[in-house]
């Protein structure tokens, strides 16, 4: 499935590195759309509004497949990614794999909008947009 758009209604700015306040920032933003998931559909946490890499500043927006009342609207960009599947609970050390990789300049992303989404049965898969490798 291609997503388009993703509609959000809570949003941060917070830097990885920088933020003394990033755990409770992450804590507050999933508070706020803890109702979300009485839903029963996928909740997606977007990654977006780069500064640069992701030792730099960033956006992170909680979103549906579809509008609620006050959503605003973000669209998908078309563009290759790599999907990491993962559960709930194993989210950071997903992110931290994620890090090395590039680091180790295996991964080369693009830093235009990255994803979480959250099945209803507790699964997830991080999706990282990626430069596409010459010659495919």
């Amino acid at each position: 499935m291609i997503l388009q758009e993703l509609y959000y209604l809570y949003t941060m700015k917070t830097n990885n590195f920088r933020d003394p306040q990033l755990p409770k920032k992450f804590e507050e933003l999933w508070d706020q759309a803890a109702g979300l998931f009485q839903l029963e559909e996928s909740i997606y946490a977007i990654y977006h509004d780069y500064e640069s890499d992701y030792k730099g500043d960033y956006a992170v927006s909680i979103a549906l497949e579809r509008p609620l009342d006050g959503a605003k609207s973000l669209t998908v960009p078309k563009q290759d990614y790599a999907i990491f599947s993962t559960t709930r609970e194993e989210i950071p050390q997903t992110w931290q794999k994620i890090w090395h990789l590039e680091e180790a300049g295996q991964l080369s992303r693009l830093y235009q909008l990255d994803f979480e989404k959250y099945d209803p049965d507790g699964k997830a898969s991080i999706y990282i947009g990626v430069k596409k490798e010459v010659g495919k």
